[in-house]
């Protein structure tokens, strides 16, 4: 079967006609060059205890494949919970290959927080996407933090991994939840 320029597959009109079979060899060829619509929301809980150091989150590892070249907007929005007081949650990104920075935006609970009716947000631009952000968790109640950040990838791909710790070690459980989500949508090149 031939191919385009951009090597997805076509019938020639040698070839013994296959709608179904033809649609279903595009689509596979086309669906590794979507780098994604969405990320999708995440099944299970996911807990780091007594750790400030930073620890990838395997729900949110995004993998943009060679050819996918362009400009990315990654939103994503996770909720937290911790039975202790003073555990706050930080968040960073880091990226391989050719994945860069572009820009980044964090909205979350003001550190230090104790109830839900009293809490103030804090929004902040971040520097890079190593640059850990502090946020609040409250102790009785869920606690959630969104990031909004461009990213630029070339020619030969990369990924982008989500990363999370307390803020301060602390002998409890913080516990990213189940239905944090993560959604990349391609802004073109």
């Amino acid at each position: 079967m031939p191919t385009t320029t951009k090597g997805l597959p076509y019938p020639s009109p040698a070839n013994i006609p296959d709608v179904p079979g033809d649609i279903q060899r595009l689509a596979e060829a086309l669906d590794p060059r979507l780098p994604g619509l969405k990320q999708g929301i995440t099944t299970g809980a996911f807990t780091v205890n007594n750790s400030a150091v930073m620890t990838d989150d395997p729900a949110f590892r995004w993998t943009f494949p060679s050819g996918a070249a362009g400009f990315y907007r990654v939103e994503l929005v996770t909720g937290y919970a911790c039975s202790a007081a003073g555990a706050d949650v930080q968040q960073a990104w880091r990226a391989t290959g050719d994945v860069t920075f572009q820009s980044r935006f964090v909205l979350g609970a003001e550190t230090a927080t104790t109830s839900v009716a009293a809490t103030l947000m804090a929004a902040r631009p971040a520097a890079t996407f190593t640059s850990a952000q502090i946020f609040g968790v409250i102790p009785t109640n869920n606690s959630h933090v969104r990031e909004d950040l461009i990213v630029q990838v070339g020619g030969t791909g990369g990924y982008l991994q989500f990363q999370f710790a307390q803020a301060v070690a602390t002998v409890a459980d913080l516990v990213r939840f189940t239905n944090s989500f993560m959604v990349v949508t391609p802004l073109g090149t």
